[in-house]
């Protein structure tokens, strides 16, 4: 259960206490909502050899097997384990929380976020290595959530994982929106945009998914491992050429330019079309709805804003201006954030601090389902006008923070600003 630290003198220290308190109860009650565990239970079914995931229905003639990478799949493996008659399975999760959850037939395996580490190797070999089990009458269960990308990696050959961490780090911190970011580390991955899929021959795959993605786009949701795309290496070489970083002498570039001489990938949605089959068990808007209706509850009615995106400081500042005019609402979205300074902090702080310089009436809350917002400890922030003024009053500059991308620093100055709730395990977006 996910549980908001502090929450009673987060909602207190405030200008408005009662507002701060719903707030805080609406941002409870969406990531509870969305946890893996609930959405799992209420989704899928076993009962005579019959596996039936939402409205579909799937005969089990062999045995199911299990693989996974996210931030929610550590959850998702302990939960499918209850439901189903497991085989065998290999799932990565986030470093440090794999015993956290008791798998019993699934190996857990910690790896590393937001970038990948020899753990992240070792599952996807773990992987490759279990599908040489799996027949043709058996069903591969994958888990995929947000954080997939760097939970589960292995460089093609003739890449090093450090060098393909390279050149991840430096199109992330160019501003890369998720797609081109994604579109880099599937051209680089021996996995990823479907290749995963094609170690388990023709044995019926069904991905099972979170998604941390606006609108939901299957095949870059941690880039896709068992969901094939109709990408290019193209695509990876104008991202690379939009912002710089092409360059022939380099290794990646060499293996991108390689790639264009073959065209598409080998496995495309035609070809795999009758034996994957992908299911969205939860996304944003599933979280933006539970916290309207949570509000609503409550007598408190508000407006309803779906994929946001953008700069997050200058999103910050547009939200803040809805609220200047009186508008309450729930925004869900993923913004991005062009680094600039050395600082800490993430995408849902940045939002929150830019905001508290123009708020000045209302109260605003941004934060990360995965309960870890940038490199933090915090999941996000709740900012209103006394925000700004405690920051005079402490000869802080919003301002130097923000131009620093140091959010989470300047939320530690001031008094019951940040959100800490540790992670989660879910990952739908920024709510």
């Amino acid at each position: 259960m996910v549980a908001i630290i502090e929450k009673e003198s987060l909602a207190l220290d405030g200008e408005n206490p009662q507002n701060r308190h719903l707030m805080l109860d609406a941002c409870e009650f969406a990531m509870n909502s969305v946890l893996p565990d609930a959405l799992l239970l209420n989704k899928i079914r076993f009962e005579k050899n019959t596996l039936q995931v939402m409205n579909r229905r799937f005969k089990v003639l062999g045995k199911i097997f299990v693989i996974g990478t996210g931030k929610a799949s550590g959850n998702m493996a302990q939960t499918i384990e209850k439901i189903l008659p497991i085989e065998k399975g290999v799932v990565s999760v986030p470093k440090g929380s794999a015993k956290s959850y008791s798998c019993k037939k699934i190996e857990l395996i910690d790896a590393s976020h937001p970038f990948p580490d020899e753990g992240s190797v070792l599952a996807a070999k773990k992987m490759i290595a279990l599908s040489s089990e799996v027949t043709e009458k058996d069903i591969v269960i994958c888990l995929i959530s947000g954080g997939g990308s760097s939970l589960l990696s292995l460089p093609e050959e003739g890449l090093t994982l450090d060098e393909k961490i390279s050149i991840v780090k430096k199109v992330m911190k160019a501003g890369a929106d998720i797609t081109e970011l994604n579109n880099v580390r599937k051209s680089l991955s021996a996995i990823k945009g479907g290749k995963l899929a094609m170690h388990f021959k023709k044995a019926k795959i069904i991905n099972l998914v979170l998604s941390d993605v606006l609108g939901n786009p299957l095949e870059t949701i941690a880039s896709g491992p068992t969901v094939p795309g109709e990408y290019t290496y193209f695509d990876a070489k104008e991202v690379l050429e939009k912002y710089g970083f092409w360059d022939l002498e380099t290794p990646y570039c060499k293996i991108i330019e390689r790639g264009i001489m073959v065209g598409k990938l080998p496995l495309n949605f035609k070809k795999t079309r009758s034996i994957i089959s992908n299911f969205i068990l939860g996304d944003n808007s599933l979280a933006v709805k539970f916290a309207a209706d949570f509000l609503k509850s409550r007598g408190i009615f508000v407006k309803t804003y779906q994929n946001i995106s953008g700069d997050a400081k200058t999103m910050g500042k547009k939200f803040a201006y809805l609220l200047n005019k009186g508008e309450s609402f729930v925004a869900g979205g993923e913004t991005t954030v062009h680094v600039r300074g050395d600082g800490l902090g993430g995408r849902n702080q940045e939002f929150a601090l830019s905001a508290a310089m123009h708020i000045r009436k209302g109260t605003l809350l941004s934060v990360g389902t995965d309960g870890v917002d940038g490199v933090s400890q915090a999941a996000g922030a709740i900012v209103d006008p006394q925000t700004k003024t405690l920051a005079i009053g402490k000869k802080l500059s919003i301002n130097e923070y923000l131009n620093n991308n140091d959010s989470y620093s300047f939320f530690q100055k001031i008094r019951n600003c940040s959100i800490i709730t540790g992670p989660t395990g879910t990952n739908v977006l920024t709510s």
